[in-house]
């Protein structure tokens, strides 16, 4: 049976702990090398680790309102007029009750490429990125000014002030300065169960990075060794269970009452 979250917090424990099972589960295209796998990992345990220790939450609101949000809105789905009007919003398949938080998280389509999608890497991505943002916070600062003395806002409606402040990195907010750029340095931040099985895990995702880009022969021909995942009894394929090393942060598995997977199920969001 379904239900609803208590608080933010298990949202952003569910949420962790689906981040760290597509890094897990997907096959295709997941890292890029293994200094790449170690980076994901090392981000993806210590979200789960914040989230679990409940420093993910505004403490103004924990307890909601929940918002309507859509991870696919962007202006190459916003339709205008002839007048430069918003005439429509399309792509809503990816929208959701999420907490008021996710309003304050800066635009990501100001330069139109997602971080994920910008080839020479995050920091270029941020370098290029952070003029764009300032530019738009002015913008939405003056906008925000207009409407107050217009009455059409409150002051504590106003997001310019948090989304600048969302804009501070996780890694450095919480664990301070890194100015190495080296992720393994924060291994120490987590618990030693996690620390041990990370290279087991690295050679996993390495083999199969392997598996999937070379060509092997098979009947004669040349196939790619993907396919053999997607036939029958490949699923005893399937890689272990990384979310029972260490912390488990999903709602329910922190007092052992349901696995990760079947506390995110019954939240309703697998």
């Amino acid at each position: 049976m379904s239900r609803t979250f208590a608080d933010s917090s298990e949202c952003h424990s569910v949420l962790a702990d689906m981040h760290l099972q597509q890094l897990s589960f997907q096959r295709n295209q997941a890292i890029e090398s293994p200094a790449d796998c170690r980076k994901n990992y090392i981000a993806r345990q210590l979200f789960r680790k914040l989230a679990a220790e409940g420093r993910l939450a505004d403490r103004e609101f924990r307890q909601g309102p929940s918002k309507l949000w859509c991870d696919d809105l962007r202006p190459a789905n916003v339709l205008v007029n002839k007048e430069h009007q918003v005439a429509a919003v399309i792509e809503w398949e990816f929208s959701y009750a999420a907490p008021a938080k996710f309003l304050f998280s800066p635009p990501w389509w100001l330069l139109l490429t997602a971080p994920e999608d910008w080839k020479a890497g995050l920091d270029d991505w941020a370098a290029h990125y952070e003029p764009r943002l300032f530019a738009f916070l002015r913008a939405l600062e003056a906008k925000e000014k207009e409407l107050i003395i217009a009455g059409h806002l409150k002051e504590s409606e106003i997001l310019s002030p948090r989304m600048r402040e969302s804009w501070e990195f996780l890694d450095e907010k919480f664990f301070g300065k890194n100015t190495s750029g080296d992720f393994t340095k924060r291994l120490g931040l987590l618990p030693p169960a996690q620390v041990e099985v990370m290279e087991e895990f690295v050679a996993r995702k390495m083999d199969e990075k392997e598996r999937q880009t070379c060509p092997c022969a098979r009947s004669g021909q040349d196939a790619y060794a993907e396919d053999v995942w997607y036939t029958p009894g490949a699923q005893s394929e399937m890689p272990p269970d990384i979310l029972g090393v260490g912390i488990s942060t999903a709602p329910g598995a922190r007092d052992g009452s349901d696995t990760p997977r079947e506390a995110a199920s019954n939240a309703g969001w697998i």
